[in-house]
């Protein structure tokens, strides 16, 4: 699941316990948060959902948004075999340029480790994954 913060602004609740980011962690989300399931669209496995959400990146324009998955994606057939195909790791690309974010494309990538980031110029970003991409 990714939760997505928008319009957060005023002071912190008292409540909650601070992370070494120097942010407070509390039970409830923030006003105008919504959490959604990360669906990277496999025809094979229509109900799999990817979890993980492991880092994210805001673009410097502000009006984009990944979302890197690090875990145990993987699927596997009727015989337990794991199917390559439809077992990745993803970059979730929303864009968050006007109304409601949403999902504009779903990269692929063999493996993660936690870290994403954008290129200095903001042009693109930075390595390359694209095994295969949705379009929304």
């Amino acid at each position: 699941m990714l939760a997505v913060l928008t319009g957060c602004t005023g002071t912190p609740p008292l409540d909650g316990t601070f992370v070494p980011t120097g942010q407070r962690v509390t039970p409830l989300a923030a006003p105008s948060a919504e959490f959604a399931a990360l669906d990277p669209g496999l025809a094979e496995f229509p109900a799999f959902r990817a979890g993980q959400a492991v880092a994210l990146a805001a673009s410097p324009d502000g009006r984009t948004l990944l979302a890197l998955t690090s875990g145990f994606n993987r699927n596997s057939d009727a015989n337990g075999r794991r199917v390559a195909a439809a077992s990745s790791e993803y970059v979730f690309v929303y864009d968050f340029g006007v109304g409601a974010p949403h999902v504009q494309q779903v990269l692929t990538i063999p493996n993660s480790f936690i870290g994403i980031a954008w290129d200095r110029g903001g042009s693109g970003r930075s390595g390359r994954s694209s095994a295969s991409r949705r379009q929304s």
